[in-house]
């Protein structure tokens, strides 16, 4: 895919707003999108669904606020970290705590707290 159409695929979801150089993040967007979709990565995921729903936006905030630049490896290992600490959501679930954002507040602990 040519530079200029993964830009364009990737500025219609949002998480290109407000760059200036929009390409970097769009490639690991999409490395990370492959990933995700990869059968053998679906298999092997215990909390797949939740892990492909909110990885992208982690990913965003991650690159924008931590000026981090990923490649395959960094990603597949991200993404395997990423479904095991997920785990804890389906415990809050299921408990009393029904006014949070569960899925958001999990994604900006787990953005202010990794480190590659």
């Amino acid at each position: 895919m040519k530079d200029k159409e993964l830009i364009s695929k990737w500025e219609k979801t949002g998480l290109l707003d407000d760059l200036k150089d929009k390409l970097p993040l769009a490639k690991i967007l999409e490395m990370t999108a492959i990933e995700l979709v990869d059968k053998d990565n679906e298999k092997c995921l215990k909390n797949h669904q939740l892990t492909t729903s909110m990885m992208l936006p982690v990913i965003t905030k991650l690159y924008r606020s931590k000026n981090m630049d990923f490649d395959l490896v960094d990603i597949r290992q991200l993404i395997k970290r990423f479904d095991i600490d997920v785990e804890c959501i389906k415990d809050l679930h299921s408990s009393t705590h029904t006014t949070l954002d569960i899925e958001a507040e999990f994604c900006q602990f787990f953005t202010e707290t990794y480190k590659k």
